[in-house]
């Protein structure tokens, strides 16, 4: 029994052996298939290229991107499921797991979700579009114009992500407004478009300017339109500003009276254009600056009373993404004790709501420079008295200087650490001290102008004027008069 017991202990090994080897074996060949062209698929999807076309050349399956084409064995895949209408193709491998790729397909109509006439509330000419694309890019609007492409409108959206709220700026009043909304890749690449209708209503603005248009010649002027800053029925009105096409139609306005927050907006001085695409302006009503998106949204306020100052003319982005602004300063004082007005710049720092730098013009200019009115000076507030000495309009970057306009002293340029660096400005009245900063002026071929009236300001000459009541926005590149100085000769652009 005991020699039975020991060869049937060895016959069950043995068939055991053999059992787990044949399990074992059996469990080798049910391993699944390593699907290797998963990951390389996916970093192509990421990167919100879409594919052509998907072809099977033997034993490999070609997929051609926009870029870039990829080879994937065909015993990784099972099905391939192109969907045109809808911008994809479905990817089944032999392991029973999916993949969509974003493919070029037909019609893009699919991807306008939604449209919002006049979501602001404020710009009955503008919409938003929301839209889910087929994969990662960006759109560009299309506005067209009644009378052909002259009156286009475009502009290319900076978002690229597949949601997206499409902002549609440039429509017509009244009108059943025809949009194109392209599908571009990320450098702006067209890929597909899709047209929508948007109807807009009758402008509801009682007392507006009537447009006529005179002569419009489109092929000699910059594509676009023009920014007028209307400030209402009186200066005590809100400013209603709008823009215009060479066709003198309104296509973008800002109706802000039923804006809770800019409902009292004075902004004679206009709108400033900021790198991200906003506005800024000052507000004279309550002494504030403002920025306001293209659908008049305030953004963010500044209140320059708890600075210290209040609000006279303009405001401009410097480089830096600072404001350089033309204000008043609460304290300031003349000599004899009385107030100052509209003498002084200062940098403000937008994030930190803070004053970087100010600078004082009774520190370069002179403020005993006073004209007494004549009978033909016009009425206050356009008359030069003690108290608005200067009357500074407009402030600007030079190069590594500043420009700056001062009514009734004239052009003056000066240094970051407040230094005077030349004035145009007749020469009657100014005193010894600043004689080597007054530019000369010189006749249009180049000769210095000897006429002394002339120089004085007192008489023009038939090649050449002084400039005179000097506005807001001066930019550097619209000086136009001969000036000369002891080492410089300048014509046309001042640095």
């Amino acid at each position: 029994m005991k020699g039975l017991f020991s060869k049937n202990i060895k016959l069950s090994g043995i068939i055991l052996c053999l059992i787990v080897l044949i399990t074992a074996c059996s469990k080798k060949e049910a391993l699944p298939l390593e699907i290797k062209s998963k990951q390389p698929l996916q970093q192509i999807i990421d990167n919100g290229t879409l594919l052509n076309s998907v072809d099977k050349q033997g034993d490999i399956y070609v997929f051609k991107f926009e870029t870039e084409s990829l080879n994937v064995p065909a015993s990784e895949i099972k099905e391939v499921l192109p969907n045109r209408e809808r911008w994809k193709t479905l990817i089944i491998f032999n392991d029973n797991s999916q993949v969509i790729i974003p493919s070029k397909g037909g019609n893009l109509d699919f991807i306008v979700e939604n449209i919002e006439l006049n979501p602001s509330g404020y710009n009955p000419l503008a919409a938003k579009v929301q839209v889910n694309l087929p994969t990662y890019g960006r759109v560009k609007v299309t506005v067209h114009g009644k009378n052909g492409a002259a009156g286009n409108i475009e502009h290319l959206c900076q978002a690229q992500t597949s949601r997206q709220s499409i902002p549609v700026l440039g429509l017509y009043p009244d009108f059943n407004n025809k949009v194109t909304l392209s599908f571009t890749d990320k450098e702006g690449n067209e890929r597909g478009a899709t047209e929508i209708n948007i109807k807009t209503n009758a402008l509801p603005v009682l007392d507006f300017p009537n447009i006529k248009v005179i002569k419009s010649e489109p092929g000699k002027i910059e594509p676009g339109v023009n920014l007028v800053s209307y400030p209402g029925m009186s200066e005590l009105d809100t400013s209603t500003p709008y823009m215009v096409d060479a066709e003198g139609n309104v296509r973008w306005i800002l109706l802000l009276k039923s804006s809770p927050e800019l409902k009292t907006f004075s902004g004679q001085i206009g709108l400033q254009r900021t790198k991200k695409g906003t506005f800024i302006s000052g507000d004279q009503s309550i002494h504030r600056l403002i920025e306001i998106d293209m659908f008049g949204n305030l953004v963010k306020q500044w209140d320059l009373l708890k600075l210290g100052y209040t609000f006279h003319h303009e405001v401009k982005e410097a480089k830096n993404g600072n404001f350089l602004v033309t204000v008043s300063k609460s304290s300031a004082r003349l000599s004899d004790g009385k107030p100052r007005v509209n003498d002084i710049i200062i940098e403000l720092d937008p994030v930190n709501n803070s004053v970087v730098k100010e600078w004082d013009l009774s520190n370069m200019l002179d403020t005993a420079r006073y004209l007494r009115p004549d009978a033909n000076t016009p009425q206050e507030p356009f008359t030069q008295n003690p108290t608005n000495w200067a009357h500074n309009n407009s402030i600007n970057e030079l190069g590594n200087n500043y420009l700056a306009t001062v009514r009734f002293q004239g052009i003056m340029s000066f240094t970051a650490n407040g230094t005077l660096r030349w004035i145009i400005s007749p020469h009657k009245n100014w005193g010894a001290k600043y004689q080597p900063y007054l530019l000369s002026p010189i006749d249009e071929v180049g000769n210095p102008v000897t006429n002394v009236s002339v120089i004085n300001g007192d008489m023009s000459a038939p090649n050449f004027e002084w400039s005179w009541g000097h506005t807001h926005r001066l930019c550097c590149q619209t000086i136009i008069f001969l000036f000369s100085t002891t080492d410089i000769t300048v014509t046309g652009h001042i640095a």
